[in-house]
């Protein structure tokens, strides 16, 4: 099986699947149903990472953001019990 274009890959580390099988269509000026088996094919040999720790903080502002509001009510819960 031939690789997978550079486009197409960076497509779908993005998670834009769809995006990925147009683009492999036109790219390579395949049908649509060869387009997904060979994406299918490419994400069964090379499963996306997941990221972990940190990085998942990382991943998402709002995550970030919400995981720092209960910490600093956590740090405002423990000063009021403290006195």
């Amino acid at each position: 099986m031939n690789e997978l274009p550079q486009e197409v890959r960076r497509l779908l580390q993005q998670g834009q699947r769809r995006a990925a099988i147009e683009l492999l269509c036109l790219h390579q000026r395949l049908s649509e149903e060869e387009a997904t088996r060979r994406i299918d094919q490419h994400l069964e040999d090379n499963p996306p990472l997941r990221p972990r720790g940190a990085a998942v903080l990382l991943a998402s502002k709002l995550n970030f953001l919400v995981w720092l509001i209960l910490i600093g009510l956590m740090v405002l819960v423990a000063l009021f019990l403290s006195r």
